[in-house]
């Protein structure tokens, strides 16, 4: 279970049923998965992964048994980036809530209400603001340890990049060059995720780099 949800905003809309969580779980991958389908009808994350792994840099591939639950769930199907953002369907009003019950994940296709949907909403369910029973306004999210690379405007969506062990044996002189190299070409490839989504959605994302030792 995601953190910070407000559990009694979707027990009142019977998301949540006598502390049965197993609804609203449910609701939560079926809105992620309309809201992956959305981001990669309008933008091309599989450039972005592909160069990665076709860069001379020698990014690893995390393993499955390693993978956070995030990546290993992730709808994007991509070898490094993922979506680490929580989806908050509380927030959601009755009749869109409906909506989202009666798409059938099994057999759809992107349609213009699935689009208009997603757009109208996204904003508010990918917000993680509600804390000590209320919202509040210009607030923070830490994704993972306490350290400022994990701490974003939890207005964001947080997308994350996740690489696993080197494939090749390189000496101490190496792989510090290595390294650094690897966190030149990702910090330059967030500055241009960053700008796609801002051109193409209008939306400023958060981009979190991490290794093999990274958090979840």
């Amino acid at each position: 279970m995601q953190n910070n949800v407000n559990i009694a905003l979707a027990m009142e809309k019977r998301i949540i049923i006598n502390y049965d969580f197993a609804n609203y779980e449910k609701l939560v991958e079926k809105y992620k998965l309309l809201f992956t389908k959305y981001l990669e009808f309008k933008i091309d994350l599989k450039k972005y992964d592909d160069r990665i792994l076709n860069s001379d840099l020698d990014f690893g591939i995390m393993p499955d048994s390693n993978k956070s639950t995030y990546q290993r769930r992730s709808f994007l199907n991509l070898n490094y980036i993922y979506i680490r953002s929580n989806f908050y369907i509380e927030k959601l009003d009755l009749e869109d809530i409906k909506f989202l019950n009666n798409v059938n994940v099994n057999n759809f296709s992107l349609s213009q209400d699935i689009i208009n949907f997603i757009e109208r909403t996204y904003k508010d369910v990918i917000n993680d603001n509600y804390r000590h029973g209320k919202y509040v306004d210009n607030t923070n999210t830490c994704y993972g340890a306490f350290i400022p690379d994990n701490i974003v405007d939890s207005k964001l969506l947080a997308i994350c990049i996740q690489y696993g062990k080197n494939n090749k044996q390189y000496s101490d002189k190496e792989y510090l060059k290595n390294s650094k190299l690897k966190n030149v070409f990702l910090k330059n490839l967030a500055m241009e995720l960053k700008i796609d989504f801002k051109e193409n959605l209008n939306m400023d994302i958060a981009v979190l780099i991490r290794n093999f030792v990274g958090e979840n």
